[in-house]
């Protein structure tokens, strides 16, 4: 009896020392069962630093009430184009960018956020979240698509929707 006691402590200390351990599990599980529930999601691509942002940027978006965007790969070939452009002359500007991405994806609405000098996508990502303007962009319900964009450390993330009149 004595043992079973001892077992049982041993095992209590053990669950309760790894607590953040099984609480990020149960958390990954629940975003898990919450993006498979959701079917806009099956166009990710399968490069991580997009599966990453996009995930992040649909959870932003269905905690504030708007639609899952769908990856597309015309916005990203804006994007990446976008990223190149910035990177190679460092022009900051929101200038111009429109013409780039209309060379892609034909647009009834798009908007367009890039960040400069970020560590890593993530840290880019929330700096993103955090600015009012660029969040307008990722919470403007009606944008449906998403393409992302990266060179060295320039990340551009374009939204948009289709002009369906002129798409073929």
């Amino acid at each position: 009896m004595r043992k079973l006691k001892e077992i049982k402590k041993i095992v209590y200390e053990h669950i309760i020392s790894n607590r953040f351990l099984i609480i990020t599990i149960m958390f990954i599980f629940v975003l898990i069962i919450i993006f498979s529930l959701t079917k806009n999601l099956t166009n990710i691509p399968s490069i991580g630093l997009s599966n990453s942002i996009l995930l992040r940027t649909n959870l932003e978006r269905s905690k504030n009430g708007c639609p899952v965007l769908t990856y597309n790969e015309e916005l990203e070939k804006a994007a990446n184009e976008r990223a190149k452009s910035i990177s190679n002359t460092l022009n900051i500007s929101h200038k111009g960018w429109n013409y780039i991405v209309r060379k892609y994806y034909i647009y009834e609405a798009a908007g367009e956020n890039f960040t400069l000098g970020y560590d890593t996508d993530e840290k880019a990502l929330n700096a993103m979240i955090a600015s009012d303007i660029h969040r307008k962009n990722i919470l403007n319900c009606k944008f449906k698509d998403i393409g992302i964009g990266k060179s060295g450390k320039v990340l551009v993330i374009l939204y948009g929707s289709r002009n369906l009149k002129t798409y073929k």
